[in-house]
């Protein structure tokens, strides 16, 4: 359990750090170039949640995003003690760590700030990354159980 209770704190830790040195180096809208007319480090505010969803209803995002924590913390526990899933466990980390880190900003300034951006891509931070590695290994994980 210490492993993956250390694997959050450190996404969590280091998306935080990373959103405080954007929003201290970068005005807000304003971006960086990384690679010429393909990647940005920008300083965005985000109300809502991934593609803009729940811009305006916030008791709802918090509400969904507290719920989703609770459960997943439980999942872990579970999958710790009964001693399975190494994969599912891991995927769950990377699930807790981004969410939590966009939940503690999100608690914090009532934003989260979004800072990558990729031509045609929607903006986004390292907790989103994480949620999203979280969620597809989750998902191949299920598929593989379902199909053996």
């Amino acid at each position: 359990m210490v492993v993956y209770v250390i694997a959050i704190l450190l996404i969590i830790s280091l998306d935080l750090k990373i959103k405080s040195l954007v929003s201290r180096k970068i005005k807000l809208n304003g971006y960086k170039t990384i690679m010429k007319n393909k990647v940005f480090i920008t300083n965005v505010r985000n109300d809502g949640a991934a593609l803009g969803l729940f811009q305006n209803n916030k008791k709802i995002l918090l509400a969904i995003t507290l719920a989703s924590i609770i459960t997943l913390i439980y999942m872990l526990c579970k999958k710790v003690m009964l001693k399975q899933g190494t994969l599912e466990k891991i995927s769950i980390a990377f699930l807790l760590g981004g969410g939590l880190a966009n939940l503690i900003e999100r608690l914090k300034k009532g934003y989260v700030v979004d800072y990558v951006s990729i031509q045609k891509f929607p903006i986004f931070n390292l907790a989103d990354v994480f949620v999203f590695l979280g969620a597809v290994v989750y998902f191949f994980v299920k598929i593989k159980e379902e199909l053996l």
